[in-house]
């Protein structure tokens, strides 16, 4: 089977008939295998990026969004779509990049980075709560390692955290005694 891509334009006469088609036609047969075989590569890795649980995005080097999976768009739905977008402006609202920028620092150093990024924290959506209802009990559960959050100083003295992984148990015992 061969593809073929006709592209021309068919002006029609004073009597309203066709009388030439000046035009191209082109083979594209070998396109459309190159496209068929890179969906095929694509298909299975879309997948994978779509079941991952956490809020995952692709970034060219000047941070526009390349590409994030359904739970960034999930956590972001106020600034769909973000694709095409600078990540600083439609993940935090900001004009310039975040300082520290754990995707500059990727960029810059070709490692893996991770960091907790201002204004993206549970610490100030509980002080939030608790304005409007003083008293609540929070059970931190960061997304982030222990010697991050110790570097950082995200959680108070006083504080409860429970790291991941944990048991439904562990959840329970947690929860009980931070309440």
């Amino acid at each position: 089977m061969r593809w073929i891509s006709v592209l021309g334009d068919a002006p029609r006469a004073a009597d309203g008939q066709n009388r030439r088609m000046p035009g191209v036609v082109l083979d594209v047969t070998e396109r459309k295998r190159a496209e068929r075989t890179l969906w095929e590569i694509e298909r299975p890795l879309e997948a994978i990026f779509e079941s991952i649980q956490d809020g995952v995005c692709v970034l060219s080097p000047d941070l526009t969004n390349r590409r994030g999976n359904g739970v960034m768009r999930q956590w972001y739905a106020r600034h769909l779509p973000l694709e095409g977008r600078k990540c600083h402006l439609c993940y935090h609202d900001r004009h310039k990049p975040c300082d520290p920028c754990p995707a500059l620092r990727c960029i810059q150093t070709g490692r893996a980075e991770s960091d907790i990024m201002p204004d993206a924290d549970g610490r100030k959506l509980a002080d939030r709560l608790m304005e409007r209802q003083p008293g609540l009990k929070f059970l931190f559960v960061p997304g982030y390692t222990s010697n991050i959050i110790a570097r950082h100083g995200v959680l108070d003295e006083g504080v409860e955290s429970l790291e991941k992984p944990f048991s439904r148990q562990g959840l329970l015992h947690r929860a009980r005694s931070a309440g």
